[in-house]
């Protein structure tokens, strides 16, 4: 349940890329909210044939503690539609994630955190719960070019 992000900005906005195809809807102007995210995904055989479609969405949840310390909260909800093999499954999952985060500089964060996801369907046998402990180290990365340095 861990999640690697590349973030992205541009002059004016922020575009956050994450590793299950989210793309950012934008700043939310609340100071509480690191981004709230959207995605799409498909998932390919070795094949090359489409197995499953996936609509999702998650809204990230950050507040500062003290100094580097932030907490956070992640929720999302996941809806997967079966093709191909298995036409006919869908299953809807729903996660929560939560933890600490150390910000060591502009670009690097690593966060310790738990997870509980619950997947139900509509296939007998395919429903579960997961608890999920883990670290991960997160690289923020910024193509916004200064202006007068070279720009127009």
């Amino acid at each position: 349940m861990t999640h690697e992000t590349v973030q992205i900005r541009f002059p004016g906005e922020a575009l956050k890329v994450a590793l299950d195809h989210g793309v950012g809807l934008g700043e939310l102007g609340d100071a509480l909210f690191g981004g709230a995210l959207a995605f799409t995904a498909h998932v390919i055989d070795e094949a090359f044939a489409v197995q499953r479609f996936t609509y999702g969405a998650r809204v990230e949840i950050e507040q500062r503690l003290t100094g580097p310390w932030w907490a956070f909260v992640t929720p999302r909800l996941r809806y997967l539609d079966y093709v191909g093999s298995e036409a006919g499954r869908r299953d809807t999952r729903l996660a929560i994630v939560g933890g600490l985060k150390y910000v060591f500089n502009d670009s690097v964060s690593a966060r310790m955190l738990a997870g509980y996801e619950n997947r139900s369907s509509n296939v007998a046998g395919k429903d579960s719960d997961k608890l999920t402990f883990g670290v991960s180290l997160d690289f923020d990365i910024d193509f916004t070019r200064p202006r007068g340095l070279g720009g127009r």
